[in-house]
């Protein structure tokens, strides 16, 4: 929802200069169209364009959703699309779970070769999972989700946190990020954060820039944003019980 939030903020943004883009060139190509919508919309940013099963439109990602944009860059749209013939069929769902298995093998690989010591990691005595976890500490499913960190560390569920400050870097939350990170005592610096809201000042060259750059890159929306080890993404709070079953299920 934040990341819709954001794209619909920049298009309300940019609601005055869409009435002349009908008296401007009309894009001939896809590059064309996607660099015309990023300069009349700052801050958006096109990471996907490809024909859309309506013709003279294109489906577009940005942020991780899904939008519909016309061939000449006059009408950008929102919404899911259906196709009726031969029944009713979510065209929009299906790009996106198609989406949701290309990026899976990425984030597996991407998270594999990031080490313990840039993460902040609650290890499991007796291994059998493990799960990468991005957090917030302003965060009240995160806070959830960290009450059972003992549970699930004895059902066997290795959790490794990245940093994700939904408000953004330079941000209250990027800066009680850093200060955990920057702990002696990273997971007691994340438990007080998390559970008592203490968190004391420190700074340090702290990866959270980083980790909040994966967030657009692995397709996240919010926190916690749990990536299992096969890169599959399971988004927000889920209770212990339900998550060993969700990854158990995969075979993980």
């Amino acid at each position: 929802m934040q990341r819709f939030a954001i794209i619909m903020g920049i298009l309300a943004a940019s609601f005055g200069s869409m009435s002349v883009w009908a008296a401007e060139a009309a894009p001939s190509t896809e590059e064309q169209l996607k660099n015309s919508l990023e300069a009349r919309l700052p801050g958006l940013k096109v990471e996907r364009l490809k024909q859309a099963p309506v013709p003279g439109w294109y489906e577009m990602v940005a942020d991780g959703q899904i939008l519909y944009v016309d061939a000449r860059g006059q009408y950008l749209m929102s919404g899911q699309l259906f196709a009726l013939e031969g029944g009713v069929k979510n065209l929009t769902q299906a790009s996106m779970q198609a989406m949701e298995s290309e990026r899976s093998p990425m984030r597996k690989e991407t998270l594999a070769a990031i080490p313990d010591d840039e993460l902040v990691v609650y290890q499991a005595p007796e291994e059998k999972h493990q799960i990468d976890v991005f957090v917030d500490i302003d965060c009240g499913f995160c806070r959830k989700l960290h009450a059972h960190i003992k549970e699930l560390n004895a059902m066997g569920i290795t959790v490794r946190y990245l940093a994700f400050p939904r408000a953004g870097l330079g941000s209250d939350a990027a800066k009680k990020l850093e200060s955990v990170w920057c702990s002696d005592d990273r997971p007691g610096a994340m438990t007080q954060a998390l559970l008592e809201r203490k968190v004391t000042p420190r700074q340090c060259n702290a990866p959270i820039a980083q980790h909040y750059a994966l967030v657009r890159k692995f397709g996240l929306r919010g926190t916690p944003a749990i990536i299992l080890a096969n890169g599959d993404l399971l988004p927000g709070y889920m209770p212990p019980h339900q998550l060993l079953a969700e990854i158990e299920k995969r075979g993980l």
